[in-house]
């Protein structure tokens, strides 16, 4: 019997830390062909560094409109999911559609948002929604979620698991432009409410096999 359709939120500082990836790419793709012969992959890309260069630059030309921020956001996260398209070996163009009738009948496709305002983590939930997929997957630069930030806070906590209310205690509920958090908050909410889990890990291909193959990871789960 096929495994469940397998949700994957590609953070853009994975695929973009400073410069691309391409070692990254290159593991990520293998794994991914890897996973799509026993089951449905969708990779939704965010965008990560270049999202937040880009709002920030154009903050500092003075730009104030919340909309026009968020649209550099969604844009970039397009870039780095053809990105990651291309390298995949995918040919069918990017999927934005909002209706189960328009998803790819392909193993493998690769996703972005397309809606002002909205992340690559709200993407996910809302494929997940459309594939009934159980789980997301979401691959960012940190290897879970901490106690503190572990990039400004020497050796914070790494959660094993943590329930939605205590997620949602631990950051700010409003979604604001340039936003880095784990997975963001208004994505967290709506995957409350469809009972989703989402598994939190670095942007680590091995460790990301480990989880697949249901061996030991690092990483946090939510829900």
């Amino acid at each position: 019997m096929s495994q469940p359709p397998l949700v994957i939120s590609l953070g853009g500082s994975v695929v973009v830390p400073d410069q691309i990836d391409v070692d990254f790419l290159r593991a990520f793709r293998s794994l991914a062909r890897l996973l799509s012969r026993r089951q449905r992959v969708v990779v939704v890309c965010g965008g990560g560094s270049v999202a937040r260069s880009y709002v920030a630059q154009a903050r500092r030309l003075g730009v104030t409109e919340v909309n026009a921020l968020h649209r550099l956001g969604v844009r970039a996260c397009q870039l780095n999911a053809e990105l990651v398209r291309t390298t995949l070996g995918v040919r069918i163009p990017l999927f934005l559609g909002r209706r189960r009738s328009e998803i790819p009948a392909t193993r493998l496709f690769v996703a972005a948002p397309y809606r002002i305002g909205a992340t690559s983590d709200l993407a996910s939930v809302r494929l997940a929604r459309l594939l009934r997929a159980p789980v997301i997957v979401n691959m960012t630069d940190v290897d879970g979620v901490y106690t503190a930030d572990p990039r400004k806070v020497g050796h914070p906590r790494l959660f094993d698991t943590l329930s939605w209310s205590e997620y949602r205690r631990l950051f700010a509920a409003v979604v604001r432009p340039g936003m880095h958090v784990p997975f963001d908050p208004a994505a967290a909410r709506r995957a409350e409410r469809l009972r989703l889990r989402v598994v939190v890990l670095s942007g680590n291909v091995g460790n990301l096999r480990r989880w697949a193959l249901g061996k030991a990871f690092r990483g946090t789960v939510l829900g």
